[in-house]
């Protein structure tokens, strides 16, 4: 690890007053998750913190450590004061993405992202951070729509019964993949500056 005392002050902040168990729990609260879940999320946020210190290169959380980095902003003073200022020694402000075409920008840096995370802790869970893909993907909903559509029309058209529920049954399939493939979280839509320098972005709309 470059710099192990730097990752030890941020990784042992306590997040206000009330303290990191708190802070968790909060996170819970508004994101669904269990004890386990909520700290690791945390975990995680503090890592990626911890990676913006390292390059002046424009870095990119995942959607889920981004929804931990927005419950610390709304904490203002514990954010800008004790972590930002006591614990680095310098702002990360948060930016959010202005347009769409930043999306392929934004792609790049979370795979830099994820290099670099790499370098430093080994492979990243891959509940928090979605996997780097060498082929294109195609959804699920595009897949077993196409199926379900075809199915659904046919079965119309001759009568048969069992070949349209068997087309209703492809789509409710599709539309389950997709929405599961979405909730695992690629790169977010906002990104950081360590003062004067880019450090950080992310997509917020999912992989």
């Amino acid at each position: 690890m470059r710099k192990r005392q730097l990752y030890e002050r941020i990784s042992m902040h306590e997040f206000g007053p009330d303290g990191r168990h708190a802070f968790e729990a909060l996170l819970g609260a508004q994101e669904k998750l269990g004890e386990r879940e909520a700290a690791l999320w945390v975990r995680e946020y503090l890592r990626f913190v911890y990676l913006t210190q390292l390059t002046n290169a424009p870095l990119t959380p995942s959607v889920r450590v981004d929804a931990v980095w927005h419950l610390h902003l709304s904490q203002a003073e514990d954010y800008w004061e004790r972590f930002c200022a006591g614990v680095l020694g310098k702002p990360l402000t948060h930016r959010e993405a202005t347009g769409a075409g930043e999306a392929k920008r934004h792609g790049e840096q979370y795979l830099h992202t994820l290099a670099l995370y790499e370098q430093e802790f080994g492979e990243p869970p891959d509940t928090i951070w979605a996997r780097k893909r060498a082929r294109r993907y195609v959804s699920p909903l595009l897949i077993f729509g196409g199926l379900g559509v075809a199915l659904f029309v046919v079965g119309a058209g001759v009568g048969n019964g069992p070949m349209i529920a068997a087309g209703v049954v492809a789509l409710a399939v599709g539309a389950a993949l997709a929405t599961r493939h979405r909730d695992r979280r690629g790169p977010a839509s906002c990104s950081a500056t360590c003062g004067g320098a880019s450090c950080g972005g992310a997509d917020c709309g999912g992989d």
